[in-house]
């Protein structure tokens, strides 16, 4: 199941991230993504030490998310990915097994000033052209390949993330 949440984050928090996120880009690999913040399994409890405007908002998904599947989320990692003109994300699923536990992955948008840029679950024939504020999220399984539509113009902003169980965060790293 997709689960896609328009307005989940506020217009005004977007524009807020949007505009001190924005500050901290840099190339990443791929010449069509600039990358910026990111949390990764060793920072997050130094993540979550933070009051952020971010954080508040990773809480409100983590309750969505934990209320959804019926048990605690936590968030595992988090980065914030820019795509501008030409970028791509071509067919796959996120979801790598760890103690035979999936991934959940989430995603929210904090601008719409782009076109293209489409996420398309083409197994499911879904296409969705994200609204700021959007919030989605599904199981990183097979069942679920997705891809970004190719960027044509602007920049596509979201805050990409992975949540886990924190039953199997515990057996893992405690």
């Amino acid at each position: 199941m997709i689960n896609v949440l328009e307005n989940f984050v506020s217009t005004q928090e977007c524009d807020d991230l949007f505009d001190h996120y924005n500050k901290k880009i840099w190339d990443a690999a791929d010449p069509f993504v600039k990358t910026g913040f990111g949390v990764s399994e060793k920072e997050i409890k130094e993540f979550y030490e933070k009051d952020t405007l971010l954080l508040q908002i990773v809480k409100r998904m983590g309750k969505e998310i934990s209320d959804h599947y019926g048990e605690p989320m936590e968030l595992k990692t988090l980065f914030h990915s820019v795509m501008v003109p030409g970028a791509v994300n071509p067919l796959h699923w996120d979801n790598y097994i760890e103690n035979g536990q999936e991934d959940v992955s989430s995603l929210f948008y904090i601008n719409e000033e782009y076109e293209g840029g489409e996420l398309n679950f083409p197994d499911q024939d879904l296409l969705i052209k994200p609204k700021k504020g959007t919030f989605i999220f599904f199981r990183g399984e097979e069942s679920l390949m997705h891809e970004v539509k190719v960027v044509k113009s602007g920049s596509r902003n979201a805050f990409v993330g992975f949540f886990w169980p924190t039953r199997v965060r515990l057996s893992v790293i405690g």
